[in-house]
C-alpha cells in the first residue's frame, strides 16, 4: 500500500462545483446586515471590484452552508427586509428564530457566554427585524466534535442601539458606494484581514496613503 500527498485538479474542481451550488462566486444586491456588522471595506469591494473568494474562505463558507443543509435539509428562514436593510437567517419558523454557526472555539468558551460580538450583533438584528427578543444559537464545535445550543434574550435597548448601530453603518457604506469613496478599516475590525481575499490590496493602498 502505498499513500501520496497531492493535489490532482480534480479536487480544485469538486470544490469549485460547491462553491457554485452556494452561490459562493456572485454578488449580492442591496446592503445586508451581515455587510455593516464585519469590514465595510471588503463590502465595498466585493460589490464595485470584486474577487474571487480565496480557497480558505471557500472551505469556511461551505463548511457552514453544509451543516445548515444537513441540519434544515436546505430550508432555511425567508429574505427579510427592514429599513433597507437585507437580512437572511438561517431559520426561521412559527415565530422562532434560529441562527447556526460553525467554530473552533471551544464549548467552555461558549459556555461562558464568550460569543463573538459578530454573531451577537447578527442575531440582534434578526431579531429588531423580526420583533422578536430571543434566537436559538446552534453551535457546531469543530475541534471536539459537539452540537450545542443556546436560547439568546436581548433587552430592547440592547437591541436599538444595535440597529442604529448597523444603520450608520449602511448609509456610510451606501454612500461609499455612491462617490466611489474606499472605506476605512478600523482597528477593531483588523482581525479579519489575515484570511481576506482583499488583503493584499489594502496593504497596498494603506502604503500608497502613507506615502502621500
Amino acid at each position: 500500500m502505498n499513500f501520496v500527498k497531492a493535489r490532482p485538479r480534480i479536487v480544485d474542481e469538486i470544490v469549485t462545483r460547491l462553491g457554485q451550488r452556494y452561490h459562493l462566486f456572485q454578488n449580492r444586491e442591496g446592503i445586508h446586515a451581515t455587510d455593516c456588522i464585519y469590514c465595510l471595506r471588503k463590502a465595498y469591494w466585493n460589490r464595485v471590484n470584486p474577487l474571487p473568494p480565496t480557497p480558505a474562505e471557500i472551505l469556511y463558507y461551505l463548511r457552514g452552508l453544509g451543516m445548515q443543509d444537513a441540519l434544515l435539509g436546505g430550508k432555511s428562514g425567508s429574505l427579510v427586509s427592514h429599513q433597507g436593510i437585507a437580512l437572511s437567517p438561517d431559520f426561521f419558523e412559527d415565530g422562532t428564530l434560529a441562527e447556526l454557526k460553525t467554530t473552533m472555539i471551544s464549548e467552555k468558551t461558549l459556555d461562558a457566554n464568550e460569543f463573538p460580538e459578530g454573531w451577537l450583533r447578527q442575531l440582534m438584528a434578526y431579531c429588531y427585524a423580526l420583533n422578536l427578543k430571543s434566537a436559538v444559537l446552534i453551535v457546531l464545535t469543530i475541534i471536539k466534535s459537539k452540537l450545542l445550543s443556546y436560547i439568546v434574550t436581548f433587552s430592547s435597548e440592547e437591541l436599538e442601539e444595535n440597529w442604529r448601530w448597523i444603520l450608520e453603518r449602511a448609509k456610510e457604506l451606501g454612500n461609499a458606494y455612491e462617490k466611489n469613496i474606499v472605506p476605512k478599516v478600523e482597528e477593531e475590525e483588523k482581525w479579519q484581514c489575515s484570511s481576506c481575499r482583499y488583503c493584499l490590496r489594502c496593504q497596498t493602498l494603506e502604503e500608497g496613503d502613507n506615502g502621500s
